[in-house]
């Protein structure tokens, strides 16, 4: 009978041990999972208040050499061809940007400095500012995109192509979900939504956003935004505003 008993406490004892060990057990595995959670929570937080690393400014079109025309000798090589502009037909400074109206740094770049760069260099006279396409192949939307805004730019002219660009860089993450967006953005701006999908509709300027494409290819550019200031290549984005307007001042110096 005692032998017995031993043996119930003995297994009682065991089966105790046991079920405290399972409990610990899912006790640290709800707290690691927890803890897991917790620090995962903690990354992505990181990596959502994280700036996006921008390209470096550089005089560098990172492109093939072969492709890089020297356009010391006229900078006009790099011609107009009737793209939107602003600014005096005479200014000192000619820049053409090549734009990805998908590009992350684009939107950097007008969001943050091309008002003030307006304000600063296109409105005083001291530059003609002239924007083609290069929508980058990665960016999947880039074309359709530029297409919307050459459609804007045909029916209402210069200042109606660049409203439409500073509302679609506004709108990006939206656009790139659902292309109907655009024709919201030209309602909001009221041009002519119908005039607007029969255009874009049709690709009308498809040709118009290759040719400008292939023209960016030429020069040896490889991503965006790329800048040509009196036919020198600027491109990347700068980390400030003042950096930016700086790289400019010193290429028209250096050619004067």
């Amino acid at each position: 009978m005692k032998s017995k008993s031993n043996h119930d406490i003995l297994t009682l004892a065991v089966s105790l041990i046991v079920a405290l060990g399972l409990v610990g057990t899912g006790v640290a595995f709800g707290i690691k999972a927890r803890d897991e959670n917790r620090v995962q929570g903690m990354q992505d937080e990181t990596l959502a208040a994280s700036p996006t690393p921008t390209p470096k400014l550089t005089n560098d079109v990172h492109g093939d050499p072969e492709k890089v025309r020297d356009f010391n000798a006229d900078p006009a090589q790099i011609a107009e061809d009737g793209n939107p502009a602003l600014g005096d037909l005479n200014a000192p400074i000619y820049v053409v940007e090549y734009l990805d109206l998908e590009c992350p740094y684009c939107k950097v770049f007008h969001e943050n400095y091309f008002e003030q760069l307006k304000k600063d260099y296109i409105d005083t006279g001291k530059m003609r500012y002239v924007v083609k396409d290069f929508p980058l192949e990665v960016h999947v939307n880039s074309f359709p995109a530029a297409n919307a805004a050459s459609c804007v730019y045909e029916q209402n002219g210069n200042d109606a192509f660049f409203d439409f660009v500073k509302e679609a860089f506004a709108r990006q993450s939206d656009w790139i979900k659902d292309h109907e967006v655009f024709a919201d953005i030209v309602k909001g701006l009221g041009f002519d939504v119908k005039e607007f999908r029969q255009c874009f509709d049709d690709e009308k300027y498809g040709d118009y956003v290759t040719n400008d494409f292939n023209e960016a290819d030429s020069l040896g550019i490889v991503g965006t935004p790329a800048f040509f200031v009196n036919g020198k290549p600027l491109v990347g984005l700068a980390p400030s505003y003042e950096e930016f307007t700086t790289a400019i001042d010193e290429i028209v110096s250096a050619q004067n």
